[in-house]
């Protein structure tokens, strides 16, 4: 019997050791492994990682903790990735600002902006300061009225007036500039009221139309001496491009019958007898000076014979 009783308790033993070692694993170990396989998911780099346990005791609160810690580390990842994600717009923002600003500054047309109030220069680039022939720290002092000797600080208000009252977006009109030396040029503004750095301001592209002047005066020039000219002989007189008529004398306006502003414009051809126009755009087109005799058909209604003479000719450079 005591061989019995000893196999029972030994075996009473076991069973308590077994039941422990159970406990231990389920208790201990097994969350521990999941701890220690959790922590090397995120080492990883996987933050989603969490843990599952159960317990109330000590590596259930580890487990808690360390749930609350991933969590903590997804939301820091996700600021950090918004972070470097606005930082890098702002870089490529910054640079498409540069590459505007380079253009800007280089561009041969010139640009200004200066205050809505003290009407100081803020920016000017650099084709109108070399036009102008000032440095950016002598144009920084000045305002619009020290180029435009057109306008007091009077004239001016009233000019950008309709751009204070919202009543335009955008003002267009002609003047002269004064370049450092005294020398004056003539330009076409283009001017609109923005905000530069919070601060209202005028934005000016300036073009400089002295060659688009000269050509213009040129050809009034070369259009008064011909009607001159026009107006001193007793013969008809018409010039003509293709055809159409660009001006004639007042001679010419008599002989058909017609008004001469009624003329300016209309195909010469309708003028002519439908019989001899084949004649007549053939002395046009080919340039053939003639003498050449057509019919020519008045506002009356009457036809008569005139002796046509034909000659190229170059105005302002158009023939």
């Amino acid at each position: 019997r005591l061989r019995e009783l000893v196999i029972s308790i030994a075996s009473i033993f076991v069973i308590l050791a077994l039941i422990e070692i159970y406990l231990i694993n389920k208790i201990v170990i097994m969350p521990i492994r999941k701890l220690t396989a959790g922590i090397q998911r995120v080492a990883r780099g996987k933050l989603v990682s969490t843990v599952e346990i159960e317990s109330r005791d000590e590596i259930g609160s580890l487990a808690i903790s360390f749930n609350k810690m991933t969590r903590n580390l997804q939301q820091t990842t996700v600021s950090r990735d918004d972070l470097i994600k606005e930082i890098e717009m702002r870089k490529k923002t910054e640079g498409r600002v540069r590459s505007i600003a380079h253009i800007l500054e280089e561009s041969l047309n010139e640009i200004y902006i200066f205050d809505a109030k003290t009407l100081k220069f803020i920016q000017v680039n650099k084709g109108a300061r070399l036009n102008l022939g000032y440095s950016i720290a002598e144009i920084s002092s000045l305002t619009p009225l020290d180029l435009k000797p057109e306008f007091t600080a009077e004239s001016f208000a009233e000019k950008v007036e309709p751009l204070h009252k919202d009543e335009k977006q955008k003002i267009q009109f002609e003047t002269v500039h004064r370049r450092k030396d005294g020398s004056l040029y003539d330009v076409e503004v283009h001017l609109q009221l923005s905000t530069f750095q919070s601060v209202p301001a005028f934005v000016v592209i300036i073009l400089d139309i002295t060659e688009r002047k000269r050509i213009e005066e040129a050809r009034h020039n070369d259009q008064e001496r011909l009607r001159t000219l026009s107006k001193a002989t007793f013969e008809g007189i018409v010039f003509n491009k293709k055809g159409v008529f660009l001006d004639c004398n007042e001679q010419f306006a008599e002989i058909v019958g017609y008004g001469r502003d009624e003329l300016i414009g209309i195909d010469g051809l309708t003028l002519v007898h439908p019989d001899d126009r084949e004649l007549a755009r053939n002395m046009i087109t080919t340039g053939n000076e003639g003498p050449y005799e057509v019919r020519l058909l008045y506002k009356d209604g009457s036809i008569k014979v005139v002796e046509a003479h034909g000659q190229m000719m170059v105005i302002s450079g158009e023939r």
